[in-house]
């Protein structure tokens, strides 16, 4: 059954795809969403003053802060060189997450591996393809997929004893090195 023949007064959606299949599926059913990294640059609202349709919500955009985040592994792991990096490829805040991570990583002098990935199974998949000692650190790129498979990057990262820096304070609660955001 779709939702919509549920006939519901609002939808409240959380997370960039949610919403994104909620705006596929109607245009007058009304949207609250939360938990969406940049609803301006996913294509969500027209603008931050309007979204000029059926959506509103609250954006949690942690991208901006990647950087600041690769500079806080830095100074607590000084011997990191290399960097794995797994983004969810179909995700927006993700791309935009890594393109500041990058842009660090060059200024600093480290090198970050980057691996596409879009499912559970891609995601061990590359964790099980990644040798140990090919890596000194793992950095959570900010997403939905990679946010609620944070387990398998805190497995590896104990496995390996490298350290692990994340968005969320909860994920440090979890077993993640360390964690920067601006109120996560």
């Amino acid at each position: 059954m779709r939702l919509t023949t549920a006939k519901p007064d609002e939808l409240v959606t959380v997370g960039t795809i949610h919403t994104t299949a909620a705006r596929q599926a109607t245009d007058h059913v009304p949207i609250v969403f939360t938990y969406v990294g940049d609803p301006l640059r996913s294509g969500l609202v027209a603008s931050y003053a309007s979204s000029q349709n059926n959506l509103t919500g609250i954006s949690v955009y942690s991208g901006p802060l990647s950087g600041k985040r690769l500079e806080l592994l830095q100074e607590i792991a000084p011997d990191t060189k290399r960097i794995l990096a797994l983004v969810a490829a179909k995700e927006s805040i993700a791309e935009s997450s890594f393109q500041v991570l990058d842009e660090t990583a060059k200024k600093l002098g480290l090198q970050v591996l980057r691996r596409d990935v879009t499912t559970r199974e891609e995601i061990e998949q590359v964790l099980r393809d990644t040798p140990a000692g090919a890596v000194d650190a793992i950095y959570h790129v900010p997403s939905a997929l990679m946010s609620g498979y944070v387990d398998l990057l805190i497995q590896k990262a104990k496995q390996e004893k490298l350290p692990l820096m994340v968005h969320e304070d909860s994920m440090g609660e979890q077993g993640a090195l360390a964690s920067y955001s601006c109120g996560g």
